[in-house]
């Protein structure tokens, strides 16, 4: 039995996880490279719905919609994994750094794409105050 703070800290290390693989992949199409993050992304994004399965993991409260909703808000301003997305493309592409470097991403803005792209059945529950 997985208890509230347990499962949060779950579920917002998974999404911070994918978050950062998705933004590797945002900054790698941004430069014209391949993309090799998606399959990454899916893999843990797949652990979504299994966490929010009350047969998968018993939980020992009962409004995971709500709390998923609150780690969904954490994680979504995650600017940090942005500038991480970016150095680590960057490794692969040292050539373009600099171009890398003028690249402009908003976490929430991403972290929302990422959410309808993989996760659909859960966009209601991202915060109401983003700007598309």
């Amino acid at each position: 039995m997985m208890n509230k703070e347990n499962w949060t800290r779950s579920v917002r290390e998974l999404l911070i996880r994918a978050f950062s693989e998705f933004m590797c992949r945002q900054v790698s199409i941004k430069i014209g490279k391949p993309d090799y993050w998606t399959k990454d992304v899916t893999w843990i994004l797949n652990k979504i719905p299994v966490c929010m399965n009350p047969k998968e993991i018993k939980t020992t409260f009962k409004d995971r919609e709500k709390v998923l909703s609150e780690a969904l808000s954490e994680a979504s301003y995650s600017q940090d994994r942005v500038l991480y997305a970016k150095n680590e493309v960057a490794n692969y592409y040292p050539k373009l750094i600099k171009k890398i470097g003028k690249l402009n991403f908003t976490a929430d803005v991403e972290f929302r794409k990422m959410t309808k792209e993989f996760l659909p059945q859960y966009e209601e529950f991202l915060p109401k105050d983003y700007t598309d």
